[in-house]
Formats: C-alpha cells, sequence, structure tokens
C-alpha cells in the first residue's frame, strides 16, 4: 500500500492544546486522504481530500493563537479546513522550511481538484479501499473472519 510511504514530519497545532505536537502527515492516494501519525503501524488522524473547502497559508486559524505558535514563522504555517458540516475541523501544519510548506499548499489544490474532477468508478474504487483499510487498522493487509462479521 502507499500508506506506507514515510511522509513528512511536520508540527500538528490544536487549539485545545498549548504545544504543537510533531507528526508524521502524508497523502494516501489510494484513499485520497492526508493522514497523519505519530508511530510508522497506527493512524491518528485522517482526512478526506473531498472534504477540504479552504486551504489557508499562513496563520491565520485560532489553532496558531497558544503556546509557542507566536515564534512561529509565519511563511511555513497553513491550515486545511476540512468538513462536511456548517462548522469545519482544520488542521494546522508548521512545515520545516518554507518550501515544504510551499510543495504542500501546491500539491494539496492539486489534490483537491483532481478529487472533484474523478470519475465515478475512481471515488467508488477509493471509498471501498477505504472501507477495508477501516477495518484493517492493524496493516497487516489481511482481515479475519471475525473482522467482517463485525
Amino acid at each position: 500500500r502507499s500508506s506506507d510511504l514515510l511522509g513528512m514530519v511536520m508540527t500538528v497545532f490544536n487549539f485545545k492544546k498549548s504545544q504543537g505536537e510533531r507528526r508524521t502527515v502524508q497523502v494516501i492516494m489510494e484513499t485520497r486522504q492526508v493522514a497523519w501519525s505519530k508511530t510508522a503501524d497506527k493512524m491518528e488522524g485522517f482526512l478526506d481530500i473531498m472534504e477540504i473547502k479552504e486551504i489557508r497559508p499562513g496563520k491565520n486559524c485560532k489553532d496558531f493563537e497558544r503556546g509557542k505558535a507566536a515564534k512561529l514563522r509565519e511563511e511555513c504555517c497553513f491550515t486545511i479546513c476540512y468538513g462536511t458540516q456548517f462548522v469545519l475541523n482544520t488542521l494546522s501544519l508548521e512545515a520545516n522550511t518554507r518550501d515544504d510548506a510551499e510543495k504542500w499548499l501546491c500539491g494539496l489544490h492539486i489534490l483537491r481538484q483532481e478529487v472533484m474532477e474523478a470519475p465515478t468508478l475512481e471515488i467508488i474504487e477509493s471509498w471501498l479501499r477505504k472501507q477495508i483499510y477501516s477495518i484493517d487498522n492493524t496493516r497487516r493487509n489481511s482481515i479475519s473472519l471475525r473482522e467482517i462479521g463485525r
């Protein structure tokens, strides 16, 4: 699976926590998701690229208002606003360099456009993979009969 790729280590900010946390952030093309994790064997969170409503460059989000966030370099920060509800979720990130942040911003815009224009069969395949991977959360690439029965 392409989810076995390394991704990029960035700092994730959350308004509820006073400090950012280092996480590996990656794009999983098979499921059309952005995922972040603390360890390689278990994903901590996901967001569907299709649910991205806005990508804000800089520290333009309340997530950056706490703790050491004031000392961050504006050009390395960005926020992904996503969800299907009226109040959107946010994933606020600080890349290591300005160049890394620009690559992520550019790449996310391209991926978002591709997802919006994707043929129905690709969307169905991506959805099916998400369902299978959600059952196989141990990443052993197999599903037991007991897990299918859930």
